[in-house]
Formats: structure tokens, C-alpha cells, sequence
């Protein structure tokens, strides 16, 4: 947790000091997102080493990660208003590559962690079983102050969980088939792995460290309008490629699995 509350304070600084938009701001708001890009990579794996981890770990973690994610955006958005672009122009620019960014982001975390419980398990829905544990947890909360802010928290996370499930199932109505499926064996498991493997592996890509990273790079360059640009350009079309892929391989998944 104290690793996280860095790495929180870090992508904090790093946002304010890349709102300012002068080059020495860039250059030292690139280095504090760097920094905190590597505390926040640190973290969990450090936790896992020790056997640390806890419930409320990962309710800081993630809750930081979109705090963070959501400042920098705004002073990228910032950057993005202060250019020529004109005033449906920048609107457009600033949605769009919010957009992508956020697309990629919650992709990446939730066909990952969707993986992860097939392959432990042999059934999907590992998010939206994430976030019933974490309303558990809400209902058990104490009523005092202490308890009532944790519970803010909760709440937050487990909204966080449903509106990614909700969503990236809305835009892959197969997934929503798949993961109401019976557990299947080990074979079945194994055949998940192969159609699978290219789409989420293209998540992983460009997810949010890569994107991190990407921004990193534009700042230390002055070019964070230009970062902005790819995101809208090439992050969306992107998505939605893979997005198809990921698509074909669930419907191909489902057959499989219901036979």
C-alpha cells in the first residue's frame, strides 16, 4: 500500500506538472509519470513476492491507477484546448483520444483477468465475480466514519467492475454467452488459450502501461498534441480491429464450449 500511495502521488504531481504545458513542465511531468509508472508496476508483483496481498490493496491500487488516469487525461485534454484546432475540432480530438485511451485501458484489464479465471477455473466471468465480492465486502463494512469512507471506496470499485463488465459485453454480445457457460475441462481450457491468444495478446500491446509509456515519450519529445493525435488516429480503428478478433474468437469459443 505505501508503494501504491507513491506511485498515486507521483501520477498526481505528474498530471499538475503537465497541465502547466511548457517544456520544462513536459520534461519533469514525463519523468514523475515514469517514475510512477514504475512504482505502480512494482507494487502488486512485490506484494505477491511477500504473500501481502489483500482485498484492500486492490481496491488502492486500481482506485489510484484511475485517479491518476483521469488527471492526466484532463491535462492532456488541456494541451489539446490550447492548440488551433478550432472549437469542434478540439472537442472532437479530446473525446476521441480520451476515448481510445480509455477503450484500450479497460480492454486490456478486463479480457486479462477474464483469462486468468478460465485458465484457474474453467469458466469465465471473473469481473463480475470480483465485483460481488467486493459488494460483500461493502455490506460488511462498519458504520463509523472510518468504515463509511472505505465504503465509499468499495462502492466505487465494484461500480468501476460492473460498468466495464456491462459495457465490453455490450459491445461483444458473444462474450456475454461465454461466460454463462458450465466449466469446462481441461481440453476446453486448452482450446481457449489458442483462439484466444493472438486477440488478447494484442490487448496486452497496447494497454495502459503502453500507453503510458507512449505519453511519456510525447512529453520528453514536447509533443504531447501529437499523442494525442495517434491515440484518435490509430488507437480507435485499433480497438475496434481487435475488438473483431476478439469477437470471432468468443463466437468460436461458444460453439466449442456448447457442444
Amino acid at each position: 500500500n505505501q508503494l501504491t500511495a507513491v506511485s498515486c502521488v507521483l501520477g498526481l504531481s505528474a498530471a499538475t506538472t503537465l497541465s502547466l504545458g511548457s517544456w520544462p513542465a513536459l520534461l519533469l511531468g514525463a519523468l514523475l509519470l515514469q517514475l510512477s509508472i514504475v512504482a505502480d508496476c512494482a507494487d502488486g508483483q512485490l506484494a505477491r513476492a511477500k504473500n501481502l496481498t489483500s482485498q484492500w490493496g486492490e481496491v488502492f491500487d486500481h482506485t489510484s491507477d484511475d485517479l491518476t488516469f483521469l488527471l492526466v487525461s484532463f491535462a492532456l485534454g488541456l494541451t489539446v484546448w490550447r492548440s488551433d484546432f478550432g472549437f469542434i475540432g478540439k472537442l472532437l480530438l479530446v473525446t476521441s483520444s480520451f476515448g481510445a485511451a480509455l477503450l484500450l485501458t479497460a480492454s486490456q484489464y478486463f479480457y486479462n483477468e477474464e483469462y486468468r479465471t478460465v485458465a484457474a477455473r474453467g469458466a469465465g466471468g471473473g469481473v463480475w465475480q470480483d465485483r460481488q465480492r467486493i459488494l460483500l465486502a461493502y455490506r460488511a463494512q462498519r458504520r463509523d466514519w472510518w468504515g463509511r469512507l472505505g465504503g465509499w471506496l468499495l462502492r466505487y470499485y465494484a461500480f468501476r467492475l460492473g460498468l466495464m463488465h456491462r459495457g465490453l459485453v455490450w459491445l461483444n454480445p458473444s462474450r456475454a454467452r461465454l461466460l454463462g457457460l458450465r466449466p469446462v475441462d481441461v481440453g476446453g481450457r486448452r482450446l481457449y488459450w489458442e483462439l484466444q491468444a493472438f486477440p488478447l495478446w494484442l490487448w496486452r500491446l497496447a494497454g495502459m502501461s503502453s500507453v503510458a509509456l507512449l505519453l511519456v515519450v510525447a512529453c520528453l519529445s514536447a509533443m504531447p498534441l501529437a499523442f494525442a493525435l495517434l491515440l484518435a488516429l490509430a488507437g480507435l480503428p485499433y480497438s475496434v480491429w481487435v475488438l473483431v478478433l476478439q469477437r470471432r474468437a468468443d463466437h468460436r469459443t461458444l460453439g466449442a464450449w456448447s457442444r
